[in-house]
């Protein structure tokens, strides 16, 4: 029976790439960042698998995603980290037990009203503006717009600032003087919390790039200035076997946890001269042996790909010709039949779009350099429509 395009994921991979977190961070404990559908991975599995690991706190970005989680039975910590997009649901917040990261005078505000009655404290997390510009507190020494916000923490005893965090902006880069101006502000802002008697117990900031370059040593000298603190840090696409990296650097080995496959659906010879595709950007210059896969940028599979990206099929390269549509996709295939024959690209054959197939891989990372974009695009903008394999839990999502 032929099988629709699928997303398999390895499950002992990513417990491979967890050890490689707790290597190069051995005394730190994990966020583990499952926003935008675990990247792509199939958000409720892969939690299931990293709670089995003793992973219990996670990173999403919106309140939707944390509420989706609580109501799919998902335990432990949920960290709610792309500003203040909770506000819009502050009651399912509080009910479903999300730690927003705050980082306004509003936010305070609005929580101290919904929390108005409660004798028990509600954990948030406030996020420190340290150079990204993005969300977050902004400390700076000539500005005085976090003094107002500070204030009204401290006369909100229903909050408890449980932990501080940043975000790095350059931890992939090679300079690495703007990612020390960061951690001088973030110990700055750290430092002037404690004269506001605000002392957060937790102190996260390494994404995986930083993590993977070692940031986090760079941060220990912390626990000197303040030993009761617990580090954590916050690995998202080294969870998932990517390298964050866009530049070759020395790192631990990770193992990627995703092949996507596509089913060969129509196999043809073309004549010389014939065109494939929308807008006749293609052209045959021989008789050609065509297949197409039956995936498109319905699934998430870019048009970007369009007479520039590859796929495998039986370990042997096929390029793409002609633009990628919604829900079909024309390799060449001519070659491997030379090859091998006319078996080796029957019908229901699967094409691997990323992964390895015989002694060959294409990575997330190749497929970005075809889309002109980065490995987590690629990932993430994977489709509902894919279906998810577990290799390690047999379960499909």
């Amino acid at each position: 029976m032929m099988q629709p395009t699928t997303a398999f994921i390895d499950i002992q991979n990513m417990l491979h790439n967890i050890g490689v977190v707790r290597t190069c961070a051995p005394h730190c404990d994990l966020i583990a960042m499952v926003k935008a559908n675990a990247y792509g991975h199939g958000v409720v599995e892969i939690c299931k698998a990293l709670s089995a690991a003793g992973i219990d706190k996670l990173g999403v970005a919106t309140f939707e995603e944390g509420v989706f989680l609580r109501e799919r039975g998902i335990l432990g910590t949920i960290l709610i980290t792309a500003g203040a997009n909770w506000m819009r649901g502050v009651k399912d917040l509080v009910h479903h037990q999300l730690t927003p990261w705050i980082a306004s005078a509003e936010e305070v505000a609005l929580l101290r009203e919904t929390l108005r009655g409660s004798d028990k404290p509600f954990d948030v997390h406030l996020d420190v503006d340290t150079g990204m510009s993005r969300n977050g507190l902004y400390f700076r020494a000539d500005h005085q717009s976090h003094v107002h916000t500070i204030r009204l923490l401290k006369e909100t005893p229903a909050l408890h600032v449980a932990a501080a965090c940043t975000h790095f902006a350059t931890p992939d880069a090679e300079d690495d003087h703007y990612l020390n101006e960061q951690i001088h502000l973030f110990v700055s802002a750290l430092d002037y919390l404690a004269t506001e008697n605000i002392c957060p117990k937790v102190i996260h900031a390494s994404n995986s790039a930083a993590v993977l370059r070692g940031v986090n040593s760079s941060l220990s000298f912390l626990p000197t200035r303040f030993p009761n603190k617990t580090f954590w840090v916050r690995p998202g696409m080294m969870l998932y076997g990517v390298n964050p990296f866009l530049r070759d650097i020395a790192a631990p080995i990770l193992r990627p946890i995703l092949k996507w496959v596509a089913p060969v659906v129509v196999r043809k010879q073309i004549a010389k001269g014939s065109f494939a595709g929308y807008g006749c950007t293609w052209q045959a210059q021989r008789d050609t042996e065509i297949a197409v896969l039956g995936v498109g940028y319905g699934d998430g599979y870019h048009r970007l790909n369009s007479n520039r990206g590859q796929v495998l099929i039986a370990g042997r390269r096929a390029p793409i010709v002609g633009r990628v549509s919604m829900d079909m996709t024309v390799v060449d295939v001519s070659d491997i039949i030379e090859e091998l024959g006319m078996g080796s690209c029957a019908l229901g054959q699967m094409a691997t779009l990323i992964g390895a197939d015989e002694e060959d891989e294409i990575t997330a990372v190749e497929v970005a350099e075809w889309c002109e974009t980065i490995s987590y695009e690629v990932l993430t903008t994977i489709s509902q429509r894919v279906v998810r394999k577990y290799i390690s839990t047999n379960i499909d999502y």
